[in-house]
C-alpha cells in the first residue's frame, strides 16, 4: 500500500461556496480555466499551481493571489469590474495614432533624402548633436511627429496646452527650427517639468492662466499593491497617489500605452477599502533606451468605472489627508 507525499497542504479555500464555482486561473501570462474548486484545489497541492500564479472567483470579481485567494480575502472587496467575455485572446486598445489636434496641419517629411521641409527652411535630419534650447521660446513654430504622421505648426504654449491635455505625450517627437534631429519631448530642456514650473511661477497673465488649469480632483499620496489585466495577461504594480478621478502607479509592464483600457484591483490601505477599477492609461513616463518588456514603468490612469463607495472612501482620504 503507498501513500502519497504532499509537499504543501491543501488550503481552504473561503468564500467559495459550492462546487460548481467557476475559477478562473491566469499563469505565466496565460489564462486557464474554469475550474471547480475541487480541481484547483488539487492543483495547488501539486504544485502545479504557485504563488505566482493569479486566481479569479466569479463572486469576488478580483484576481486574487494565492495566498489572498486561500484566506477568503475576496470576502472584503469591494464588487468591481466582471471578467472580460474573452479573456484570453481580446486586448483592449485604442489607435494611438487617432488624435485630434486643433487646425493641425500635416507636415511633408522626406526620409528618402533625410530632410524636413516647412515653409521656413530646409533642415538635415542626420546629425547628432545635442539640441539648444531656443532663445525665444514664445515664438518658435514646433512640430509633432506620432508614429507616421506628422502635425504643426503649433506655438509653444499651445504644445504646453496638448501636453497638459493628454493629446502629446513626453514620448512623442518634437522639431524646431534650430534643432538639428527629431527629439523626444522629454529630452527637450523647454519641456523640462522643472522648467515648466519656473514658467508657472512666473507672471504670465491670462497666458498662463489659460494653460496651467486648476486640476479637477485633489490628489496626495497613497502607496499599495495593484493587480492589473487587460483581457489578455495581467501583471502587478504599486500606486504612489490617487484621486477621485484616477491615480498614479508603477506597473511592471513598459508596454501599455495611452489611452489604453485596463482593469485594476487596488489593495486595501491608508483606510482606503479594497476596490476595483475600470481605467484608461492617460500617460506615461518615457524612459530612455528602455528595452525589457516588464521593467517598471510609472503611468497615469483615469477611473472610467468605480463604485460609489470607493470613491466615497477614497474623497474621505484625500481630505483628510489634505
Amino acid at each position: 500500500m503507498f501513500s502519497w507525499c504532499v509537499k504543501r497542504p491543501i488550503p481552504e479555500i473561503r468564500g467559495v461556496t459550492t462546487m460548481s464555482q467557476r475559477i478562473h486561473v491566469s499563469k505565466d501570462g496565460k489564462t486557464f480555466g474554469p475550474y471547480t474548486e475541487a480541481e484547483v484545489r488539487q492543483k495547488i497541492a501539486t504544485g502545479e499551481l504557485t504563488e505566482d500564479d493569479f486566481f479569479y472567483a466569479e463572486d469576488s470579481k478580483s484576481w486574487l493571489t494565492l495566498n489572498e485567494f486561500s484566506v477568503g480575502a475576496e470576502s472584503n472587496f469591494d464588487q468591481g469590474s466582471p471578467l472580460p467575455q474573452d479573456l484570453t485572446t481580446t486586448l483592449l486598445q485604442t489607435d494611438a495614432t487617432n488624435i485630434n489636434f486643433a487646425n493641425a496641419q500635416v507636415v511633408s517629411v522626406d526620409f528618402k533624402n533625410k530632410t524636413h521641409q516647412t515653409d521656413k527652411a530646409m533642415v538635415d535630419l542626420t546629425s547628432t548633436s545635442p539640441e539648444p534650447v531656443p532663445q525665444n521660446t514664445a515664438d518658435e513654430e514646433w512640430f509633432v511627429l506620432k508614429w507616421d504622421n506628422r502635425y504643426g505648426p503649433f506655438t509653444y504654449f499651445e504644445m504646453l496646452k496638448m501636453l497638459q491635455e493628454k493629446s502629446v505625450f513626453e514620448f512623442d517627437f518634437v522639431w524646431t527650427k534650430g534643432m538639428q534631429t527629431w527629439q523626444r519631448v522629454a529630452e527637450v530642456a523647454v519641456f523640462a517639468s522643472n522648467y515648466i514650473r519656473k514658467l508657472q511661477g512666473d507672471d504670465k497673465g491670462d497666458k498662463k492662466d489659460e494653460i496651467f488649469f486648476r486640476r479637477r480632483h485633489l490628489r496626495t499620496s497613497f502607496n499599495g499593491s495593484i493587480i492589473v489585466h487587460d483581457n489578455r495577461k495581467i501583471w502587478k504594480g504599486e500606486s504612489f497617489e490617487i484621486s477621485e478621478g484616477g491615480a498614479g502607479v508603477v506597473m511592471f509592464n513598459s508596454m501599455a500605452l495611452p489611452g489604453q483600457t485596463l482593469y485594476i484591483h487596488f489593495k486595501a490601505g491608508d483606510n482606503v477599502p479594497a476596490f476595483n477599477a475600470v481605467c484608461e492609461v492617460v500617460s506615461k513616463q518615457y524612459v530612455k533606451d528602455l528595452k525589457d518588456p516588464n521593467a517598471p514603468v510609472r503611468y497615469g490612469i483615469k477611473f472610467l468605472k468605480i463604485s460609489d463607495g470607493a470613491q466615497r472612501s477614497i474623497a474621505g482620504f484625500v481630505e483628510t489627508a489634505a
